[in-house]
């Protein structure tokens, strides 16, 4: 079974997250997209 990461955006705050799968609590925070999006391909190349 492929593990599915879940990336959210706080607009309050200006953060985006990755979420911790299956409980939902923010995991890694990110000041950009750029570098979520560098460890999204990080994460499908492994």
């Amino acid at each position: 079974m492929i593990p599915i990461s879940w990336y959210v955006y706080d607009l309050t705050i200006k953060k985006y997250y990755e979420l911790d799968n299956p409980s939902g609590e923010a995991g890694e925070e990110f000041n950009n997209f750029g570098s979520m999006l560098d460890k999204m391909f990080e994460d499908s190349l492994r």
